[in-house]
């Protein structure tokens, strides 16, 4: 089994695509839309400890921050 440890170029451009779209998404307080590419970023960095990583710290946030609405 091989090791991945970061995400090569040709598949980051659409990783950056989607944490891109999500921060956008995110910032318009489009929070269905912001988690769909968060869950795309998730699937295409999934195989990539980095962005694998990276991702679940974005869906923690995520989560704090609807969290907080809900008070």
């Amino acid at each position: 089994m091989k090791l991945y440890t970061t995400i090569p170029n040709n598949l980051k451009v659409y990783f950056n695509i989607e944490i891109e779209a999500y921060k956008r998404e995110l910032s318009s307080n489009h929070l269905d839309k912001a988690w769909s590419h968060l869950e795309r970023a998730h699937i295409l960095g999934q195989r990539y400890p980095l962005a694998h990583s990276y991702v679940h710290w974005r869906m923690l946030f995520f989560g704090f921050k609807i969290k907080k609405r809900k008070k």
